[in-house]
Parts: structure tokens; C-alpha cells; sequence
């Protein structure tokens, strides 16, 4: 049972360092200047983590910006939630004086949560080729950089 808690709350601390947006940050010319995860946005820069680096790129050199979630997120999540599901059915379906296959609650919540963990990240990777990308147009305007800082903060702070 302890390790099934353990398990669980691994999971969970997963989905939530996942939660960050994946961006790709193109210049007024069209050309890709840098690519990676939202650090931080203000009223005039965008901070992005690629490798261990931040990158600021101020808004006057930013020409369009394409965002999503990262790819592991879909992944992340779906391990989260088969691993949940897997768990309970192995506690639903414990019987430990079965003839055959005869498992305890413990046993029967790890072996069908790690099936439910590897299956719902299957799933999940799936799930990533219909993922959409949202393209925000800021070409050095104010109004429009506002516009994606407050669609991305909502995203950030779910």
C-alpha cells in the first residue's frame, strides 16, 4: 500500500513540472531565433528555457511566436491517469485466496497501476500527433504581445 502511495504522488509532482509552454520564437523576418519552455513574460520580454540557459528576447524583435504545451505533457499525463485507474482496479480485483493468479490489494494496486501507468503514457504519446499549436502574430506591437501574455499566464497558471 505504501508503495502504491508513493507511486501516486511521484505521478501527480510529474504532471505538475510539466505544466510549462513550449514556444518557438520567430523574428520580424520570419527566422526561427530560439525555441523552448515560457520562463517567465512582462510587459516588454519573453524569458525561455533552453538547455539550462535563459533567454530573453524583447518584444521588438519578435515577429511571431508559436506555443504549446510541450510534448510531454500529453505523455506525463496519461501515466499519471493509467497508473490512478490501474490502481484501483487492482484493488478492485484482489483476491489473495484465488486459485489462480491470487495477489494481495498491494500487489494487485502496483502490478495493475504500473500496466495502467505504461498503457496511459501510450496513449498519451498518441494523443501528442493532434496536439495544436497556437500562432500568435506580434510583429513588434504592444497590443498584440499583450494579447498572448494574458492567453499564456491563464495557460501557466492552470
Amino acid at each position: 500500500m505504501k508503495k502504491m502511495i508513493v507511486l501516486l504522488v511521484l505521478c501527480a509532482q510529474i504532471v505538475v513540472a510539466q505544466n510549462k509552454i513550449f514556444v518557438q520564437v520567430y523574428n520580424l523576418d520570419g527566422k526561427l531565433i530560439k525555441s523552448g519552455k515560457v520562463v517567465s513574460v512582462n510587459d516588454t520580454v519573453l524569458v525561455i528555457k533552453k538547455s539550462a540557459k535563459n533567454v530573453e528576447l524583447n518584444v521588438q524583435n519578435i515577429g511571431v511566436i508559436k506555443a504549446k504545451k510541450s510534448k510531454g505533457n500529453n505523455v506525463t499525463k496519461g501515466a499519471a491517469i493509467g497508473a490512478f485507474l490501474g490502481a484501483g482496479f487492482g484493488l478492485a480485483v484482489s483476491n489473495p485466496d484465488s486459485w489462480v493468479f491470487g495477489f494481495s490489494k498491494g500487489e494487485g494496486a502496483l502490478l495493475f497501476g504500473a500496466v495502467g501507468a505504461v498503457s496511459g503514457a501510450g496513449i498519451g504519446g498518441i494523443t501528442m500527433a493532434f496536439k495544436k499549436t497556437e500562432t500568435y502574430t506580434i510583429n513588434g506591437d504592444l497590443k498584440n504581445w499583450q494579447v498572448f501574455k494574458e492567453t499564456i499566464e491563464k495557460q501557466i497558471l492552470k
